[in-house]
């Protein structure tokens, strides 16, 4: 299954800077609420029209991030790089070798870049990050012996002989369906799956309204010269968190859930909350692998 059958190009990975005030229980003014996620996107004017400036905005950051990294000291985590770092820790004892990553929704690469500027040559990885078409087509410029991108999860984790750790930030809220899209992410059965940055409802049905946010909010650090910002509008589904615990409880027991407001915004008074997971799989018997 691809990334593009799930998340629109414009808004690939536009959830990293969401609005981070979500204390208030009450919005200074209604946020609409839609029946469907094609309904609101049939709000978005120019819905995915800005798509090559969002690749070409994402990937210069990205490289101008990853060579900071080289000489900055001491990295900054966010909520959701602390959670993929314990990820790796856990994934690192259960394989004692390479860790397979698929990074879904991880657009040019900045949570590698990060990860490896503290690990250096501790940990070996694969990290091979799942995008849209173009945005995989302009982050190959930026592979390395350990980084690859692909267009469908199918591929990224045929390209590997296991999956130990399924990681995806900021991502299943921008997409049509998150839980059709969860349950493609564990199918290769990864040994560890993280969640980082979720915006879920503790309602019963799913919350699906219109998110602002500007282009220069996607991908690490500021605008590079000479890029023209925009407002952009996207459909941003709330789904229901007893159905996300649900799924992935199926196969996962859930060792760790981290609050993170960062990924939700206020949306009237509906009951959002801002959540991250880390799960470990299940052996045949239901019980933990060793």
């Amino acid at each position: 299954m691809k990334l593009k059958d799930f998340l629109p190009p414009i808004v690939a990975n536009t959830a990293q800077r969401l609005v981070r005030n979500s204390s208030s229980s009450v919005p200074e003014h209604r946020q609409q609420v839609f029946e469907s996620y094609e309904s609101a996107a049939a709000q978005c004017v120019g819905f995915g029209y800005e798509a090559s400036d969002l690749v070409d905005i994402v990937c210069r950051k990205t490289k101008n991030y990853r060579d900071q990294l080289r000489t900055k000291r001491p990295a900054q985590l966010s909520g959701g790089d602390t959670l993929a770092l314990i990820g790796i820790g856990l994934a690192h004892r259960c394989s004692q070798q390479t860790i397979n990553v698929i990074d879904f929704g991880g657009a040019c690469g900045a949570h590698y870049f990060l990860l490896k500027s503290i690990l250096m040559d501790r940990v070996s990885l694969n990290w091979h990050v799942v995008e849209t078409p173009a945005m995989a087509r302009r982050a190959a410029e930026l592979e390395t012996d350990e980084l690859r991108f692909f267009s469908s999860i199918d591929d990224a984790a045929s390209a590997l002989d296991r999956v130990d750790l399924a990681f995806s930030s900021g991502t299943l809220q921008c997409i049509p369906n998150p839980t059709e899209a969860l349950k493609m992410l564990l199918q290769p059965r990864p040994e560890i799956v993280v969640l980082a940055r979720l915006g879920l409802t503790q309602g019963s049905a799913e919350v699906v309204t219109i998110h602002e946010a500007r282009l220069s909010h996607n991908g690490p650090g500021p605008l590079p010269p000479g890029c023209i910002d925009s407002i952009t509008r996207y459909p941003f589904t709330f789904p229901a968190q007893s159905e996300i615990e649900l799924t992935v409880s199926e196969k996962y027991q859930l060792l760790l859930t981290a609050p993170d407001p960062s990924g939700v915004f206020p949306v009237n008074n509906e009951p959002l909350v801002g959540i991250g997971y880390i799960g470990r799989i299940r052996d045949h018997a239901g019980e933990n692998k060793s």
